[in-house]
């Protein structure tokens, strides 16, 4: 019996084994011949190709005009040995599909090389929820681009990682020089802010947050401001990835500050003005002045809200809470956001319950201290953050599931394989337990195919 012939003998011996995988499986010799092969890649080439697979035929011929320097390439890959996994996009008459072959030299009990298995799945599920998360990554990254605030990314070294156009366009106007993916930030850093930047790196490292706002002179001698933050941020197995650095403008906040302190009625027109809530209250967190927005927020006319205090717009329920944040403000007045890493809430007239980002600056009018307090409701953000969380938990969800689900079953069809294909002195009473096993295996691969479509169904 010369090698074809034996060749063709083994691939009759698997062929029942082969007809019960639930993908297209072909074996083909050295000179590209059809050895073997199952039911289901005779069904498909007959679906997509109209063609019908014969054993002695060139299977070169089953193969697309298009595809056909990549099969001939990775076949001589793993003629020579190798493992070749390929994932490609077919199109035909009836669509397209994504598809994922494998390639694996296949030898004889003797060890002489006879062809090579050619296996190939659908994974068009896959790929469309691959593409579904590309989608997400995308947004997530134009959402960070159009951020109004500065964004970067260093390695605990300082070099930059990652950074967004705001961050890209203040250093090169403020510095002349251009920002780069693993330069040294500290070429970028101000003079006069070095030491305050180094002791702030050095404490983001060891898990702290930070954020300050600095007053800096451009080189036409005019004054700006900006808010700086900086924390630690941790991969998911919670090593430290790197220190994220973000920088917002806030000059016209400040310079609208400074404006209220220098007359009551200048501070006036501008609070009245301002397109931002604001509320103006006393020592005893009495309000004093309100502006057409932060009426509208909490539906309040000023007549209403005036020498009321601040907590008729906060829920009963932190009322305690607020009277201690309250006198530690008071005695430390320094401006503070106490949106930092949380909410605020606050209630309506009407009774509902809204989410609000509030800032704090004291400052003296009249030798009497008052308080300016800046509110941005942002329930619909929070919503929308959440959606965009729930979302991603989600597809985190499927993800595990087809990574940790389907390999179980996979491994075991594999190792079946493997076993009827390497022992050539198996009984037929062990080939037909270990073909009751494959079917087994498959169908238990099938449910959890139905699982994880199920559930994206539903989701």
């Amino acid at each position: 019996m010369d090698r074809y012939e034996q060749s063709l003998y083994i691939a009759e011996a698997l062929k029942v084994i082969l007809d019960n995988s639930p993908e297209s499986i072909v074996l083909i010799s050295p000179e590209h011949k059809v050895l073997a092969f199952n039911k289901v890649i005779k069904k498909v080439l007959q679906i997509y190709l109209n063609k019908e697979i014969v054993v002695g035929h060139d299977y070169r011929d089953y193969v697309l005009d298009a595809h056909k320097d990549l099969y001939l390439t990775n076949f001589e890959k793993a003629s020579k040995g190798g493992k070749v996994v390929i994932q490609n996009e077919t199109k035909s008459a009836l669509g397209s599909i994504w598809v994922e072959f494998t390639m694996n030299p296949t030898y004889n009990a003797e060890g002489v090389f006879l062809g090579v298995t050619l296996m190939a799945k659908n994974i068009d599920e896959q790929k469309r929820m691959e593409l579904e998360l590309e989608n997400m990554v995308e947004t997530f990254q134009a959402i960070i681009e159009n951020n109004t605030e500065s964004i970067l990314l260093l390695s605990v070294d300082y070099k930059i990682l990652q950074f967004n156009k705001p961050a890209k366009e203040r250093i090169f106007t403020n510095t002349n020089k251009e920002l780069k993916i693993g330069a040294d930030f500290r070429e970028f850093i101000y003079q006069e802010q070095s030491e305050t930047f180094f002791t702030s790196f050095a404490n983001a490292i060891k898990g702290n947050n930070y954020e300050i706002e600095v007053m800096m002179v451009d080189g036409n001698n005019e004054k700006y401001w900006f808010q700086s933050r900086m924390f630690p941020v941790y991969k998911r197995n919670g090593e430290l990835l790197g220190i994220s650095l973000f920088a917002l403008n806030i000059t016209d906040k400040k310079k609208a500050e400074i404006s209220l302190k220098e007359s009551e009625s200048k501070f006036r027109s501008i609070v009245e003005a301002a397109p931002t809530s604001m509320l103006i209250v006393d020592e005893k967190m009495n309000i004093v002045l309100s502006n057409p927005e932060a009426e509208s927020v909490f539906g309040y006319t000023f007549e209403e809200l005036k020498d009321k205090n601040i907590k008729m717009l906060i829920p009963d329920r932190y009322h305690d809470n607020h009277v201690h944040y309250q006198k530690n403000y008071l005695n430390n007045p320094v401006p503070y956001k106490m949106g930092a890493n949380r909410f605020t809430p606050a209630i309506r007239k009407d009774g509902t319950e809204i989410i609000v980002e509030v800032s704090l600056n004291s400052f003296e009018l009249g030798d009497k201290r008052h308080v300016l307090t800046i509110i941005q409701d942002v329930t619909q953000r929070v919503k929308h953050e959440k959606q965009i969380l729930d979302q991603l938990n989600r597809l985190k969800a499927i993800a595990w599931q087809q990574s940790h689900g389907v390999r179980k079953p996979v491994a075991n069809i594999l190792g079946i394989c493997h076993l009827l294909k390497t022992d050539a002195e198996i009984s037929s009473e062990e080939k037909d337990y270990y073909i009751d096993l494959l079917f087994q295996a498959t169908e238990e691969l099938d449910e959890v195919i139905r699982n994880i479509v199920n559930y994206a169904n539903e989701h």
